[in-house]
C-alpha cells in the first residue's frame, strides 16, 4: 500500500517529521491516530468490496496468467526422475509385484 516510504531516504523522513511538527504541534498525536483510524476503515471498506465483487479471485487468477507467460509454468524442486536402466536391479515394488502375477501355467489348467 504505502510502497513509496521504502523508497525514502533518513533525511526525507526526517524532513516530513519536521513539517508535521511544525504545523500540528502539540495535536500531532491526535493528528496521526485520526489519520490511521480514516486509513484502516478505508481499508476495510476496499477489503469488503474486493469479497464481495469477488475481484480477489479474479485478480489471482490473471496475476498467475501474467506469471506463467513470463516465466512458464512452476515445476517442483527437487532431483530429476530416474529412468531405469536395464542392468539396475529390480526395485522391492517390482519384485512384490511379480510375485503377485499370476503363473503361466496356473492359467493353463
Amino acid at each position: 500500500m504505502l510502497a513509496f516510504i521504502g523508497n525514502m531516504s533518513v533525511g526525507e523522513t526526517l524532513m516530513i517529521a519536521v513539517v508535521a511538527v511544525l504545523v500540528f504541534g502539540g495535536r500531532l498525536p491526535e493528528v496521526a491516530r485520526e489519520a490511521m483510524r480514516m486509513f484502516y476503515r478505508a481499508r476495510r471498506s476496499l477489503d469488503e468490496i474486493r469479497r464481495e465483487a469477488n475481484i480477489g479471485g479474479g485478480l489471482r487468477d490473471v496475476e498467475r496468467e501474467i506469471r506463467n507467460s513470463i516465466e512458464g509454468p512452476r515445476r517442483p524442486v527437487g532431483p530429476p526422475p530416474q529412468t531405469k536402466r536395464e542392468d539396475d536391479p529390480p526395485s522391492r515394488k517390482e519384485e512384490e509385484d511379480k510375485d503377485r502375477e499370476p503363473t503361466r501355467e496356473a492359467d493353463a489348467s
